[in-house]
């Protein structure tokens, strides 16, 4: 179980995309797992481990882009069975955005490339579109 640091200690204000909203209510999801994704993210430190890696990090050094591994706390499964995260930080103001959420078996892989292909594409169009607003 994570524990919840207030919100005055935390590393990042954690903020959700419009696009974070609708993956929730298309999946479901609740406000437990929205509560648990936001603390983890808070207190973030911009590490590469296993379940969080580094997708992009600008030219400029002012935001990155992280793919990340989560638990399901609803039906208590590890990462495996849990979701998949996008999300960037805008590192000079302190802010994480919460970008997209899937269900760990609704993502693509090799078994699954189409679904691949629309997850690597949305990537790839985050990228510019965060690189077009700061560079």
């Amino acid at each position: 179980m994570l524990i919840s640091l207030p919100k005055e200690i935390r590393q990042w204000e954690v903020n959700k995309t419009r696009h974070f909203k609708k993956c929730c209510d298309k999946l479901r999801i609740t406000q437990k797992v929205i509560e648990s994704t936001e603390d983890c993210i808070s207190d973030v430190n911009l590490v590469q481990s296993k379940k969080f890696r580094l997708y992009f990090r600008s030219p400029t050094n002012k935001f990155e882009i992280w793919n990340a591994k989560l638990p399901d706390p609803d039906y208590k499964k590890g990462t495996q069975g849990g979701f998949r995260l996008i999300c960037y930080f805008i590192k000079e103001d302190k802010i994480a955005y919460l970008h997209y959420i899937e269900r760990r078996g609704k993502l693509g892989d090799k078994k699954r490339p189409r679904e691949q292909k629309v997850y690597e594409e949305m990537l790839r169009s985050l990228k510019e579109k965060l690189t077009k607003n700061y560079g």
